[in-house]
């Protein structure tokens, strides 16, 4: 297996990962607030992450001229977390994914004003298409507002994306366990005095689906991360949109989801958009190459 296969493979372990912790948040039920979700999610990747942080660096936490893209990274991060599963709790889990799966086209808007980053013909395309998925699966109507539960996945895809803004910022120069470490810290100190009020103790069944939740956010963020090592983002993140895939397959399967019309064609559409943004990157990497 060559590396763009080895990255191909970790990016759809990636998207099955994220999945499963979207179903373990819907599982974990309302009894238990987001924010407090998001402390259980933070405190267990935080306690995985950081044998493996101190490992490769004595900086766990980074070097004192990295904690501004890193903090930003984190807050936005959390913040995108916190919103992400409101809406996993109380949306269609295949709606929720589509919505959340359009941060990498708002990045590529970002990496242009921000980056000064080349847009190129097939990405304004694949932009516009897959804000037309969008779109239909949101079913907007004049004078309604949209559902606080997709509203939510639309804010939280947007929030990602400027995450990852930060996070391309830091990608050469910050060890990338040492940036999912500081996430998980910070996300673990602002969550402690958040839930304290409002804390509620989980019974045994809660306690395994955060669980669930902690460890398959680790996973998925550690698969991320070797994906990008052994592959060029350009030809891996398109198949981090199997995770549509996954979730509208687990969201029958575990809620009896039903897929609408507006569902299967808003989600076919961002795919194709991601497809074309796809392979117009590589046919552009193929001719500098050249």
């Amino acid at each position: 297996m060559n590396d763009s296969q080895k990255g191909m493979l970790y990016m759809v372990f990636s998207a099955l990962f994220f999945s499963l912790m979207q179903i373990g948040v819907k599982l974990c039920g309302d009894g238990i607030p987001a924010m407090e979700k998001v402390l259980f999610r933070c405190l267990i990747s935080a306690v995985i992450a950081y044998p493996i942080s101190r490992s490769r660096t004595e900086h766990v936490l980074g070097l004192p001229s990295q904690q501004g893209h890193l903090l930003a990274r984190s807050i936005c991060g959390i913040s995108s977390d916190y919103l992400f599963f409101l809406a996993a709790a109380a949306g269609v889990q295949a709606d929720i994914t589509i919505l959340v799966k359009l941060s990498p086209f708002y990045i590529t808007v970002l990496a242009v004003i921000f980056l000064r980053e080349r847009l190129l013909r097939s990405q304004v395309l694949s932009l516009f298409i897959a804000l037309c998925g969008a779109w239909i699966v949101t079913n907007p109507s004049f004078g309604e507002p949209i559902s606080k539960p997709l509203l939510c996945a639309f804010c939280a895809g947007i929030l990602t994306a400027v995450g990852y803004l930060f996070l391309r910022m830091m990608r050469e120069n910050v060890d990338p366990f040492v940036i999912l470490f500081y996430l998980s810290t910070f996300g673990t100190l602002v969550g402690l005095p958040l839930c304290f009020r409002n804390f509620v103790i989980p019974n045994g069944r809660e306690c395994l689906f955060l669980l669930m939740i902690g460890i398959c956010s680790f996973l998925g963020q550690l698969c991320v991360t070797n994906s990008y090592r052994y592959a060029e983002a350009s030809r891996v993140s398109v198949y981090n949109f199997s995770g549509i895939v996954f979730s509208s397959v687990l969201g029958v399967v575990f809620f009896g989801d039903v897929l609408s019309r507006r569902t299967l064609i808003g989600g076919a559409l961002v795919i194709a958009a991601a497809l074309i943004a796809y392979r117009g990157t590589a046919h552009v990497s193929g001719r500098e190459k050249q």
